[in-house]
């Protein structure tokens, strides 16, 4: 058990950090769309630790990236703290394995993210709500937050062995 605590403590806290480097120079992109490691990240803790652990979470993920980015400060806090805190909500109603779930989730948190940013963006900037690139970023988006979310779950759940990950 101690050694399972061990890679825990010391192996989550290097992925966040990769993962982090990762978003912050865009290095991995399909076109001009860029997973959202950062969101993936928090909805993973949130589904691992629960609903309280992820807010506190996202509010700091949501911040670094608020820092990272040119977005509008509090935006992302707001939304990723958001996303934590509706994880478990989200798991309760859904009543299937956690992998099913997660991936359902990300789907779901994708879909939310993107129409809080329009929301702010309209309230703070004037824009228009329902555009174009919308309805194209958003299929891209999910798809990529797909594939790397399932490598990021698998991974955590590898090192993650003292919490519960069900796959089907």
């Amino acid at each position: 058990m101690r050694d399972s605590k061990v890679n825990t403590a010391f192996l989550f806290p290097v992925i966040c950090t990769v993962v982090i480097l990762l978003q912050a120079f865009q290095v991995i992109s399909i076109g001009s769309t860029h997973p959202d490691f950062m969101m993936l990240m928090t909805i993973i803790y949130a589904f691992s630790r629960g609903s309280f652990k992820g807010e506190i979470f996202g509010f700091a993920m949501g911040m670094l990236l608020d820092l990272l980015s040119g977005a509008l400060f509090g935006i992302n806090a707001f939304v990723f703290t958001l996303l934590g805190a509706l994880s478990q909500s989200f798991q309760k109603i859904a009543k299937l394995p956690n992998f099913i779930v997660f991936v359902l989730y990300v789907v779901s948190a994708t879909i939310l993210k993107y129409i809080l940013y329009h929301i702010f963006f309209v309230i703070y900037k004037d824009t228009g709500l329902l555009d174009l690139y919308f309805f194209i970023k958003i299929p891209a988006e999910i798809l990529i937050n797909l594939v790397f979310g399932v490598i990021l779950y698998i991974l955590c759940s590898m090192f993650d062995s003292r919490e519960n990950y069900e796959w089907f």
